[in-house]
């Protein structure tokens, strides 16, 4: 079979976004196709372009492991900007992960870039993970992942696997995980993500529910809402405002569509 597809760089999360909207690529075939398409075509996450659930709203994307991710979602709200399925400046679409609309506004749209704001899923909790490979590490929930931050502790690939060893042994692991090393004084941060459904381990250059995370993190330290903390991520900087008494969260950062074409499966 033969698809079309849209590569994103977000903030160098680079994205591959298949047209499935007739249906014809079973879902239970999305992690499999996902992890071959990764490899030919260099990218660090797939997802799927369904149509919506909603009738009311132009399409649906359903990530490969089922699960939610921000930079993907402002990617997809792009694409519709670019197919003319968005009018406005703004968009409500369907995504993996989250329930309902998720709202996205065009800060800017061009033919090829866009910076886009998005409304992100607030954890569900965020509590001291009492990992013994992480000493200190802050553990945020989502639905479909959840973000272990390891504040001002240089990223190292025995600590991931460690963390990962440690979660992945427990009773009722999640769906997703990352590892999350935050430099709070360089304003930076480092995540590795983990998709047991696709078998992959990425060092992300950029990830937009782990800025959701440390900025969850840091406002259960304060006790305080958090605005406009900016990422500095090894593709770009992303920029995140959380506020639990709402709760709300927003996600926003360039995002660069790099190419498109057909690729066959």
């Amino acid at each position: 079979m033969t698809f079309h597809y849209w590569y994103f760089d977000p903030s160098g999360n680079t994205t591959l976004i298949v047209d499935n909207r007739d249906g014809a690529l079973p879902r239970e075939q999305y992690a499999a196709c996902a992890k071959t398409l990764m490899e030919r075509l260099d990218a660090e996450q797939v997802g799927y372009f369904e149509r919506a659930q909603d009738p009311s709203l132009p399409g649906h994307l359903q990530m490969m492991g089922g699960e939610f991710c921000g930079n993907a979602s402002r990617s997809f709200a792009f694409l519709l900007k670019l197919l003319g399925l968005a009018e406005g400046d703004s968009v409500r679409i369907e995504v993996s992960g989250y329930p309902g609309a998720l709202h996205a506004r065009f800060l800017s749209a061009g033919e090829t870039r866009a910076e886009v704001e998005c409304a992100m899923p607030c954890p569900l909790s965020a509590a001291p993970a009492g990992l013994t490979s992480a000493p200190g590490a802050v553990a945020v929930a989502f639905d479909g992942i959840t973000h272990m931050v390891l504040k001002n502790r240089p990223c190292d690939e025995k600590t991931v696997d460690a963390v990962l060893k440690e979660v992945y042994a427990a009773p009722d692991p999640p769906d997703a995980l990352g590892v999350l090393f935050w430099d709070a004084d360089g304003g930076a941060m480092t995540p590795a993500v983990y998709v047991p459904a696709v078998g992959s381990l990425v060092y992300e250059s950029s990830c937009g529910s782990g800025s959701v995370a440390v900025a969850a993190a840091l406002a259960r330290e304060k006790n305080a809402a958090v605005h406009d903390l900016a990422l500095r991520q090894r593709g770009g900087v992303l920029t995140v405002s959380y506020d639990p008494t709402v709760p709300a969260a927003t996600l926003a950062g360039e995002i660069i569509l790099r190419t498109c074409g057909e690729v066959t499966l």
